[in-house]
């Protein structure tokens, strides 16, 4: 798989994707990222993994609720900077190929 069908694929799910990218160790495994990754501290989920989706966990839910849905769920705090960084880049390709297109 390309690494646009990748993002593709991984769109709903945008930061848990760079993540399991940044570390393909976390691929196939439930990510949920939100707050500062630690599930026993006041947080909200900003992104769950697939996989950690299949638990009920989903955007906006107490990161306590997602922890006791799926205790071995792996908490990552929100890296903003990266997710911009990356989403820049895929923008910037993704124009690119828009012009070359149109040629």
């Amino acid at each position: 798989m390309t690494h646009e069908a990748d993002f593709a694929h991984g769109y709903g799910c945008f930061f848990a994707f760079i993540e399991q990218k940044r570390n393909p160790a976390l691929t196939g495994k439930p990510v949920v990222i939100g707050g500062s990754g630690d599930p026993t501290k006041r947080g909200v989920v900003s992104t769950a993994s697939y996989e950690a989706r299949k638990y009920g966990i989903h955007s906006a839910m107490p990161l306590r609720t997602a922890f006791k849905l799926c205790p071995d769920a792996i908490f990552i705090p929100v890296d903003y900077e990266e997710y911009v960084r990356v989403s820049r880049n895929l923008r910037r390709r993704s124009v690119k190929s828009l012009r070359f297109s149109k040629m």
